[in-house]
């Protein structure tokens, strides 16, 4: 009986921090996308696209948060970001905007990052569709890897280019089962 009542507890406390984080999001300041950001340390960030891909369209002017990440040091991270969005062909940067939600330490931003993408449910955190925070790997660790159901969907990073499409995931994106991936936030 005594576990039943600490599990309340955290399930208390993590429904409590669920609807901080719903309300965060919603009134969240989004900036454009750019590598020279002035938030410092640990965060969380949400990538809100607000261009015209019809996969993403989300209903309303404000855009769609279609990734949330976590990051040590926002600059370095926002700037692979935006190579892979200048790679992409059928994706501009200018279309993508960020909000960020600082945190005390990384294990935090970790947290919180799992805690958003439970909420907002972005598509590039989706097994489904993932890919997009992918980096290009080392010599080694290139053999067997795959070309990622986000390279697939939007083509164009020269280092995914030469593998072979995943399998076991992202069947959908070659389907065609993408009917409004998007949703508003």
């Amino acid at each position: 009986m005594q576990n039943a009542r600490y599990r309340n507890r955290f399930d208390i406390a993590e429904n409590l921090i669920d609807r901080h984080l719903s309300l965060v999001s919603r009134h969240l300041s989004y900036e454009p996308l750019r590598s020279d950001v002035s938030i410092q340390g640990p965060c969380v960030y949400l990538l809100r696209y607000e261009g015209r891909h019809g996969l993403y369209r989300s209903g309303t002017s404000s855009g769609s948060v279609v990734y949330v990440g976590s990051a040590q040091s926002a600059s370095r991270r926002l700037a692979e970001h935006l190579r892979s969005l200048e790679w992409a062909i059928d994706l501009s940067p200018t279309d993508f905007t960020v909000g960020f939600v600082p945190a005390t330490s990384v294990e935090m931003s970790r947290y919180l990052e799992a805690r958003l993408i439970i909420l907002l449910d972005p598509p590039w955190n989706r097994r489904a569709w993932a890919g997009f925070g992918s980096k290009p790997q080392g010599r080694t660790r290139q053999r067997g890897q795959r070309r990622s159901a986000w390279d697939r969907l939007h083509p164009g990073r020269p280092w995914a280019a030469t593998r072979k499409a995943s399998a076991g995931y992202g069947s959908e994106v070659d389907r065609g089962d993408h009917e409004h991936i998007g949703r508003s936030t």
